[in-house]
């Protein structure tokens, strides 16, 4: 019977609390309710502008100026220019621009201080009793201070906080540009203002990159000119002090002089083994006595014998000279062979005179091998001379080859330090070229289209607050908050419930009687 009546029990309490607190649950659920409601009221209406951007990458504009020696900075795939264009468009530099455009802070001052709206009015003097009133009694107490409000950076915030939605579409370049407005009218047109501002602002990063480097090369260019002057004047100061115009060519010249003396000497060497065999063969088939005539005569210090000696020791290193610089058939080299000749042709008859002198009489068979011996002996000094000619001549034009080669070295490194020169001038030519079109072009690094533009008819309702849906939820939830209430009012309450009361007394309750 108890496990009967226990449903009936629990049935009871539930209706006895509800008809106990039947007045306190009717006034909460009016009291809840409208204050949902109310509350509702007191928000003010905004309107949401969306405006979508599509945002691509551009051909890379990094300004490179040397693109031999640095390589433009590859782009990264993980980071997407729409993420970029996120952080600018929810940035503050934003945010203050919005509220220069459109005065938000005069907007705010101006509900602050003279409130137009109904809802205005009555948020401003709750705010007056809840916060003016008392901070007021506090100054005047001193225990505060007076502050004066800033409406800029209140509106900055508050734009911010609860009037932007700014998203970036997963693998997607598109960009959201949400904006809570307190008209239609101010919702689209900040939403379309910001998609204007930041392809503004992308324009100007890439036009302070330009500029930067722009005006990096164009004070440069000065200096490199300068360098460039000097050294082109060093090279041709180098040329002129040295005489020289094509040194590929003068020193292919002096090779081609050595090969001749060299080919020269190597043929006076051989002529003058074989003369002196010619004169070993010739002393022997003349007397003793004639030969050591002949070679006192010859080295004889008869003065006219050392004259012409050393006028032929004269013009044959004048000939070996010549002879590395001209040919053969030049005037200059037909003329001192024939004064060689002719010095040749005295000196022998002066030895013959003298050997005549010294001999009385001579055997005809003697003479012809005396003459020839004479020549010999002449030729052998000729020979001696050429030959020490030669080698002086080799050695000078050595010399000069040597010293071509460190001109050569040296006009290689001043020719590559033009050419180094001429290079980085034409680099930095272009690139001020280049950058100079850039500037004019205006091209972003990224291109931002609209492809949804942000609208809101003048006569669309708000997004928020909803006065239907705050109604519908206010009904529910001050119903809810109304019934649960009283439990837990009963829950808390010290007074003795009737089913303990019954346990107590071990007596069934007939009724209650509520005071009067």
């Amino acid at each position: 019977m108890q496990q009967s009546e226990s449903p009936r029990r629990l049935l009871y309490e539930v209706v006895h609390v509800l008809f106990k607190w039947k007045v306190l649950i009717v006034a909460t659920f009016v009291t809840t309710f409208v204050g949902i409601v109310g509350g509702t009221y007191l928000v003010t209406p905004k309107w949401k502008a969306t405006t979508k951007l599509l945002v691509q990458q551009n051909p890379r504009l990094q300004p490179v100026i040397f693109e031999n020696l640095v390589q433009p900075g590859q782009l990264n795939p993980r980071v997407r220019p729409s993420a970029n264009l996120v952080e600018i468009l929810t940035g503050r530099k934003m945010a203050v621009a919005v509220n220069k455009a459109f005065r938000l802070d005069e907007r705010l001052r101006k509900k602050a201080t003279d409130p137009e709206e109904t809802r205005d009015q009555i948020k401003d003097w709750m705010g007056k009793i809840t916060s003016d009133y008392p901070k007021a009694v506090l100054i005047k107490l001193g225990l505060a201070e007076e502050e004066e409000r800033d409406f800029e950076a209140a509106a900055i915030k508050e734009f911010l906080d609860e009037w932007v939605d700014i998203s970036a579409a997963e693998d997607s370049d598109v960009i959201s540009i949400g904006v809570w407005g307190e008209s239609p009218e101010l919702a689209t047109e900040i939403s379309l203002f910001m998609s204007e501002r930041v392809a503004a602002e992308t324009l100007e990063l890439t036009a302070a990159n330009i500029s930067t480097t722009y005006d990096f090369a164009r004070a440069q260019m000065p200096a490199v000119v300068e360098k460039l002057r000097a050294a082109e004047d060093g090279l041709g100061d180098f040329r002129r002090e040295h005489s020289i115009t094509v040194l590929e060519d003068e020193m292919r010249i002096k090779m081609s002089r050595l090969d001749k003396v060299e080919a020269d000497l190597a043929q006076v060497e051989v002529d003058k083994k074989e003369n002196i065999e010619r004169i070993r063969e010739l002393k022997g088939r003349l007397d003793e006595q004639e030969s050591k005539i002949i070679e006192a005569g010859f080295i004889a210090g008869n003065s006219l014998i050392v004259n012409m000696k050393t006028s032929i020791v004269g013009l044959e290193a004048d000939l070996s000279s010549i002879l590395a610089e001209k040919k053969e058939s030049h005037p200059d080299v037909i003329r001192l062979r024939n004064r060689i000749a002719s010095s040749k042709e005295g000196l022998r008859n002066e030895i013959k005179s003298i050997v005549a002198s010294e001999t009385e009489t001579m055997s005809p068979i003697y003479e012809d091998l005396v003459e020839k011996l004479i020549s010999a002996e002449i030729d052998e000094f000729l020979y001696t001379v050429r030959h020490a000619s030669l080698g002086e001549t080799k050695e000078k034009i050595e010399g000069a080859l040597l010293e071509l080669s460190d001109k050569k070295m040296e006009i290689a490194r001043l020719s590559r330090r033009v050419q180094i020169l001429e290079g980085l001038y034409t680099d930095f030519e272009t690139q001020l070229e280049e950058l100079q079109l850039l500037e004019q072009a205006a091209i972003s690094e990224v291109a931002i289209r609209v492809i949804d533009p942000g609208y809101v008819p003048p006569k669309a309702e708000p997004r928020w607050p909803r006065l239907d849906v705050a109604a519908a939820v206010g009904l529910i939830f001050s119903l809810i908050f109304a019934l649960i209430l009283p439990f837990v009012l009963e829950f808390w309450s010290d007074s003795p419930r009737a089913s303990e009361i019954e346990d107590l007394l071990e007596k069934p309750i007939i009724g209650e009687v509520f005071r009067v």
